[in-house]
């Protein structure tokens, strides 16, 4: 399993792609929810989609602010992303795991 590492306190963007059964849909409509669970937290990520016309597909981003990291601790976290069609399906992602280090330099 591929871990991702990050420092806390640094600002945690992630944007990529939305695939959907091998379809790049346009979803720019639905509602996107995630959270970051850790050790003794739970902290939502500011979520959005848009269209990317060039790329031909919807990119999500994900972001959490370096202040909003203050009562993380080092440790193992996990998120997935939900996402709510207008007419209500619901798809869940697989979980994403990563590996939170304490910074050296504070």
């Amino acid at each position: 399993m591929n871990e991702n590492i990050h420092v806390i306190g640094a600002t945690f963007r992630v944007s990529g792609p939305v695939r959907i059964g091998g379809e790049w849909p346009d979803i720019t409509d639905w509602t996107v929810t995630a959270a970051l669970r850790g050790p003794g937290f739970l902290q939502p990520f500011a979520c959005s989609l848009a269209w990317d016309a060039e790329k031909g597909c919807t990119m999500i981003t994900l972001e959490i602010t370096a202040e909003e990291q203050a009562r993380w601790r080092a440790g193992r976290a996990w998120f997935d992303v939900r996402f709510v069609s207008p007419g209500g399906d619901v798809l869940v992602t697989t979980k994403v795991f990563l590996v939170l280090q304490e910074p050296v330099t504070k």
